[in-house]
């Protein structure tokens, strides 16, 4: 359940606006941390295009970057990536708790993966 909840917020500061998250964006990239959706565009573009967004994490991508970095992501296939190592990752918890009786707790767990998958960009 947390490193789903993870995934979905490393895509929310690449993907995501201040506008809908109501929080800035962006800081990972500005820090050069390295997320699932990064290290996914990493493994599945050409050298250059590797190059060209390393110069630009390097470079401690500016608000402008922000835009045509989402894109690179959304382009390389890297956010429906994630996506589904977020849905991976949540039925596994499901199933994971599956072996105790039902309870409230089980229903709050599920509740929480059930909004951790509805949260939108």
């Amino acid at each position: 359940m947390g490193i789903a909840f993870q995934i979905k917020d490393d895509l929310f500061d690449i993907i995501g606006n201040v506008e809908g998250l109501g929080k800035p964006t962006g800081f990972d990239l500005k820090k050069n941390m390295l997320t699932l959706p990064l290290i996914h565009y990493f493994a599945s573009v050409n050298e250059g295009d590797r190059r060209h967004l390393r110069r630009k994490l390097n470079n401690h991508a500016r608000r402008g970057d922000k835009a045509s970095i989402s894109r690179a992501i959304r382009e390389s296939g890297s956010l429906d990536y994630a996506l589904k190592v977020i849905r991976r990752f949540s039925d596994e918890a499901r199933e994971a708790w599956s072996i105790f009786p039902d309870s409230p707790v089980k229903v709050a767990l599920g509740a929480f993966i059930d909004f951790n998958l509805q949260r939108d960009f």
